[in-house]
């Protein structure tokens, strides 16, 4: 990373910076403009690492601390689902992280995340013989739990899966994601008052509508059995609806 690099949210045509990226003498910087409050992660050559606003420090890296995690202190982060309800599994692309660029518009990123045009749906515990007949990265939703989790190619483990609000049990482990713990309350206490007012037109709005509904309208949802049974259950907006799933 050198200079100042930018990523932006493009939407209804108009583009919001969301993350700047700055090289200083003093250390590295990542600005979060959008908050309007000066809210900032820097990285030093002397020091822990912090987030900051213009109000004082929300945040703070142990490095010491860090240093000291071992193997089985990262083991708590994985783990399978307790229960044996149904869960959603989406496939993830092969590039999955190394397409954003520096402009992110939601039917380019929906359209690139439905990229298999597929969502498995089964019961929890069947999710290791899944992960072994169909190794890959995954996202699992979890809807009984309220849970987002990862499985990446290769771990035998079970997902990532730790509550994304109130981050790992483990101190270590939470100190290892304090950083994004606190920019995740950071940006989550900005009132609407302060995002741009962006007010598209009908015909905008329709446009990127259709656009995203061309998306979901793609992904078929298949039921995974034992044995490895795919079983289709039709296109995934349908199946919600009959479901009456919401997130």
């Amino acid at each position: 990373m050198s200079g100042q690099e930018e990523i932006s949210f493009q939407i209804a045509g108009r583009r919001i910076p969301f993350v700047k990226l700055e090289n200083k003498p003093s250390g590295q910087y990542i600005y979060f403009p959008i908050s309007k409050d000066g809210l900032h992660y820097s990285i030093h050559p002397a020091g822990n690492p912090h987030l900051r606003n213009k109000f004082g420090q929300l945040a703070e890296l142990d490095l010491e601390d860090l240093k000291r995690t071992t193997v089985e202190d990262f083991m708590t982060l994985f783990r399978y689902p307790s229960h044996n309800r149904d869960v959603l599994v989406l496939p993830l692309p092969n590039d999955f992280g190394a397409w954003f660029g520096d402009i992110f518009d939601i039917p380019s990123f929906l359209g690139r995340l439905f990229s298999a045009h597929s969502l498995y749906v089964m019961k929890a515990g069947r999710l290791p013989e899944f992960f072994q007949a169909k190794p890959g990265r995954y996202i699992i939703i979890d809807p009984l739990k309220d849970a987002v989790m990862m499985q990446f190619e290769g771990n035998p483990y079970g997902p990532l899966n730790f509550p994304l609000n109130e981050g790992p049990s483990n101190p270590r482990m939470k100190n290892m994601f304090s950083i994004n713990l606190g920019i995740q309350k950071a940006l989550s206490k900005i009132p609407d008052s302060q995002f741009p007012d962006i007010q598209p037109d009908e015909f905008t709005i329709s446009q990127m509508m259709a656009q995203i509904k061309a998306v979901f309208d793609q992904v078929q949802v298949i039921r995974w059995r034992e044995g490895g049974q795919e079983l289709p259950r039709g296109p995934m907006m349908q199946y919600f609806r009959r479901r009456r799933f919401s997130f």
